[in-house]
């Protein structure tokens, strides 16, 4: 998980761009405190006439060609400037660590926060699953009471209306298992590819964006055994689709 989201997760992808460039900047000021050789070279011709057109025209027909060819060495004296600017790169690198380092923090938070609900959500599933059968089968045992005249019908309706109660625990737990795999999507910066959308650029402008390509393949099963267990086979989890109740 934690590879997919630092792979797919634009913030960290950022933060490390952004410490490449620094480093080219960094390069870059350090030869800025080296002495510095040029090589200077002109080529060009002279008109020679009497008037200015003549002299003109004597230049565009190549008279008398005139080449110069030269080295320039200068060495720069205190190197004020360039040590200067060196020390406020160099700053702006350790920057550039820094927020790295974050974003690796805040990467691996969100996904393990995500990780610990969805194990939680899929705790409370089973448990209002569990629950729901308990009072169906409750239910059954009633009719088979009111049949033999042990109970009357309102015992049986709040037999019912605990089922109902319990139907609706469960639903609200698949809700929530549903909205913690999204949140672990987006955790990991996988939401596109998990839902089975690319995006295609049509046209010359970059603005023109088309979602298409539906999902096809399917999902691997996840077994969640303690807090922070990963995904069987590396995949991420989907979302548990909802279920009838018995009524």
């Amino acid at each position: 998980m934690l590879n997919a989201a630092f792979t797919k997760r634009l913030d960290y992808i950022a933060a490390v761009t952004d410490a490449g460039k620094q480093d080219i900047r960094l390069a870059f000021a350090r030869n800025q405190l080296w002495p510095q050789l040029d090589v200077l070279a002109t080529y060009g011709y002279n008109g020679l006439a009497n008037s200015e057109l003549e002299a003109r025209n004597a230049a565009t027909d190549s008279q008398a060609p005139q080449w110069s060819l030269g080295l320039q060495f200068s060495i720069p004296l205190g190197n004020v400037q360039p040590r200067a600017q060196l020390a406020a790169i160099k700053g702006f690198k350790e920057q550039a660590i820094l927020k790295i380092r974050q974003a690796e923090l805040t990467v691996t938070v969100d996904v393990d926060t995500a990780l610990s609900r969805i194990e939680t959500s899929q705790q409370r599933l089973v448990t209002a699953r569990q629950t729901r059968a308990l009072n169906e089968e409750a239910v059954r045992i009633a009719y088979k009471r009111l049949e033999a005249g042990q109970i009357s019908s309102f015992d049986l309706i709040e037999q019912q209306r605990k089922v109902y109660d319990a139907a609706s625990r469960e639903l609200a737990a698949k809700a929530d298992l549903n909205k913690s795999i999204a949140t672990l999507w987006q955790a990991t910066g996988t939401v596109l590819e998990n839902m089975g959308i690319s995006i295609v650029r049509t046209g010359k402008r970059a603005a023109d964006i088309t979602a298409v390509q539906a999902a096809s393949a399917q999902p691997i099963p996840v077994i969640f055994t303690k807090r922070g267990a990963r995904a069987e086979g590396g995949a991420t989890p989907k979302p548990a689709p909802a279920e009838r109740s018995a009524k």
